[in-house]
């Protein structure tokens, strides 16, 4: 009778450590998750509401769904997610958010995490993100004489013949020797060079 209940409290005590161990990481598991999801959440809503201007925003309450959205989507642990918004200038591009996550242990208790973030987004970069920077050098190894940030799709404006010391222009060239064809689109960053003849 002495081994049963030997026995019988062993497996209640290791089930309590094995409960315990579990609330524990999935704790730590959702704070990580939490924290280290939210920025690129944040940053999504704000490209979203200042760059790509998909849609219009009302209130905060749109920006709060829409922001809870793509939270949801970078996020694997359920449980419901609550968003305050702290601050909020679209204007200058900051947003100041705590982020709670109310989820259930495996005993059945509510836990809760949370994050705080305040983001300054910057527009001018994120509208640059798409830009194809096209130069033109005169010689390899001087300064750049022209330069062209064009979206992907556009074509470089052609260039007047430059004038220099070097001799009499023959073209623009890329780096492996092929003339450039102005009518082309861009897809991505180009550098080309003068050639003198």
């Amino acid at each position: 009778m002495k081994n049963v209940t030997i026995i019988i409290a062993s497996v209640i005590l290791g089930f309590i450590a094995l409960v315990s161990v579990m609330t524990i990481t999935g704790r730590t598991d959702r704070q990580t998750e939490l924290s280290e999801n939210l920025p690129s959440a944040v940053e999504e809503t704000m490209n979203t509401l200042l760059v790509k201007r998909q849609y219009q925003i009302a209130d905060k309450e749109e920006f709060i769904a829409d922001f809870r959205e793509n939270l949801a989507k970078v996020i694997d642990s359920e449980g419901e997610i609550t968003v305050d918004v702290a601050g909020m200038d679209m204007e200058k591009g900051v947003l100041s958010v705590r982020v709670t996550l109310d989820y259930l242990h495996p005993n059945g208790e509510p836990g809760s995490v949370s994050c705080e973030r305040t983001v300054v987004f910057d527009q001018t970069e994120a509208e640059n993100a798409g830009i194809c920077v096209v130069r033109f050098y005169l010689t390899p190894d001087g300064e750049c004489y022209k330069q062209y940030k064009l979206h992907p799709g556009e074509c470089p404006a052609p260039l007047r013949s430059p004038q220099s010391a070097y001799g009499s222009f023959a073209g623009w060239f890329d780096a492996d020797g092929n003339l450039i064809d102005f009518s082309q689109p861009v897809d991505r960053d180009m550098t080309y060079y003068a050639r003198w003849s």
